[in-house]
């Protein structure tokens, strides 16, 4: 057994202070230097005491040997690091196989920032001795620090299903982990359990409770929180919340407004605002076109819900195609839930395009959707949507009008990972019911999305893919046999944060319609450039 005396065990015990990591809003974690001494010197003690009143696992060490052991942790909980390194190093020459020698080194090379070599020696502790359930943490803390965040909630949740000592810290850094892959659900779920278990933690659990908050854009919410915390006695929260709370003065406001324009190289136009094109519109040529959208949006937070109104407007350009020219605009009323657990939400959407000075189509659309947080990182989504298109220009053919009632439902699954990545997968179903017979037909449909950052930097690269299957009901009046397409539409994209309000992106979008009707067929490719910005 360790030999400590009730003196220095008691300072070991009471070395248990809080880490706070400064996040301020938008950027990355960063520290000052007083904050880093803090989190290298108490990381230790945190689970000093823990582990010295435990059992010495593996070999046993000899009295002497004890003696240099015992001086080791003294000097790796004052701060001496190199010290203990070469106090925890003698031990490994006479005792090879001390699982608990090698624990504490990884401790000390944690201490010193040289996460990759703590981590080994974590593994290699835990080889010799399976029992040796404190190294969990630590390594997922390793992990963490090297920003390797999916990889550190997994075992954060290994270490929490095996009961380690110390949960609060367990759960603590599920939170951190969480916030940094944009889990903002989870990241305050764990911070609320984190308070619970152990109340040393309130403070910075509550900071960070607030940041999600803002994150989520329940910026009332969130300036409560940040604002309560102004007056407790751990200045490094005061200044965290302080600074917060500047930022959401000027970055939490319920207005945004935001423009973007660019240019679109289209080898094959078509006039389809999100609707089946007749063969007329698809004009088999391509055009330049210039595509500028305005949008507004306004979000209103309340006690256990949050209303958001946007509109936009967009308008197209084409170079040589002038009759092709699209004018849109569209509003939205949105009414979701605060809740951490279940999110529904309520979506009323009305569309309305024009071609040149000619009325278009308009189109009102209600759906109605259910987030369900999981107990790992991925959500599911549940919709539903009910959506009526009128077309104004009428069909020489009744069977061939268009105006229909469509029905849309689904689910939608998504994961995030690496920092602002995420990947979702997803399948619908719908159902078009038209006044013309041409048009009535039922649709299945799966997509995939992944989105990834490049890099280190800022910029992430998206690709996507979506099939749908449509099978018409009716013999087509117009051609005598029954129409079947197969779509298959696929997005790349690069975004280029240039800062904090504009963005550059470039993407192309290519589109292959099958038809068993030769007149519907049709292959599209866009590429573009674009620039927007926020404010």
């Amino acid at each position: 057994m360790l030999y400590l005396n009730k003196r220095k065990v008691h300072l070991l015990k009471r070395g248990k202070l809080i880490i706070l990591q400064r996040k301020i809003l938008p950027g990355k974690a960063r520290y000052s230097s007083m904050q880093s001494k803090i989190m290298q010197a108490k990381l230790f003690l945190l689970f000093g005491f823990l582990c010295l009143t435990g059992p010495v696992h593996s070999q046993n060490l000899t009295a002497s040997w004890e003696e240099t052991f015992n001086e080791g942790v003294l000097l790796l909980a004052e701060g001496s690091y190199q010290k203990a390194l070469e106090q925890f190093e003698q031990v490994l020459v006479a005792f090879p196989s001390h699982a608990l020698t090698h624990y504490y080194i990884g401790k000390t090379y944690t201490a010193l920032g040289d996460y990759e070599k703590a981590l080994a020696v974590y593994k290699e502790a835990l080889r010799l001795d399976s029992s040796l359930v404190e190294a969990y943490p630590d390594m997922g803390i390793c992990l963490y620090q090297m920003g390797r965040y999916q990889e550190a909630l997994k075992i954060f949740t290994l270490a929490e299903q095996l009961r380690v000592p110390d949960q609060a810290t367990v759960l603590f850094y599920s939170g951190l982990a969480s916030y940094q892959i944009g889990n903002y659900v989870d990241c305050k779920r764990f911070m609320e359990r984190c308070r619970e278990v152990d109340p040393d933690f309130e403070f910075v659990c509550r900071y960070y409770e607030g940041l999600t908050d803002a994150y989520l854009g329940r910026y009332s919410s969130a300036r409560r929180e940040l604002t309560s915390l102004l007056t407790v006695h751990q200045q490094p929260v005061r200044e965290a919340a302080a600074d917060s709370l500047k930022i959401l003065e000027t970055g939490g406001k319920p207005f945004r407004f935001s423009f973007e324009f660019g240019l679109e190289y289209d080898d094959n136009v078509i006039l389809q605002p999100e609707a089946e094109p007749l063969p007329s519109e698809v004009s088999n040529q391509g055009d330049w076109r210039l595509v500028t959208q305005a949008s507004f949006l306004y979000r209103k937070e309340f006690r256990m819900s949050e209303l958001t109104i946007s509109s936009s407007l967009y308008h197209c350009f084409h170079s040589q195609l002038s009759s092709y020219d699209l004018t849109g605009s569209s509003s939205s009323l949105v009414i979701s839930s605060n809740s951490n657990t279940f999110q529904p939400t309520l979506e009323y959407k009305y569309d309305y395009y024009s071609v040149g000075s000619e009325k278009y189509l308009d189109r009102h659309s209600i759906s109605t959707s259910a987030t369900i947080p999981s107990g790992y990182s991925f959500k599911s989504q549940f919709f539903l949507s009910i959506e009526t298109t009128c077309f104004f220009q009428p069909s020489l053919v009744p069977a061939d009008s268009r105006d229909s009632t469509a029905y849309l439902y689904g689910v939608k699954f998504s994961m995030p990972f690496s920092g602002d990545g995420f990947f979702s997968f997803g399948a619908a179903y719908k159902l078009n019911n038209a006044e013309g017979a041409n048009w009535d037909y039922h649709s299945p449909q799966t997509w995939l999305q992944l989105t990834m950052p490049l890099g280190h930097s800022r910029n992430t690269l998206s690709l996507s893919g979506t099939f749908e299957h449509l099978d018409f009901d009716h013999v087509n009046s117009l051609f005598g046999s029954v129409r079947d397409d197969n779509r298959l539409t696929l997005k790349s994209s690069i975004v280029f944060r240039l800062n904090k309000n504009w963005n550059l992106s470039i993407g192309h979008t290519y589109i292959h319609n099958n038809s068993t009707l030769h007149a519907y067929e049709y292959e599209r490719n866009i590429s573009s450039i674009f620039a927007s910005c926020m404010f």
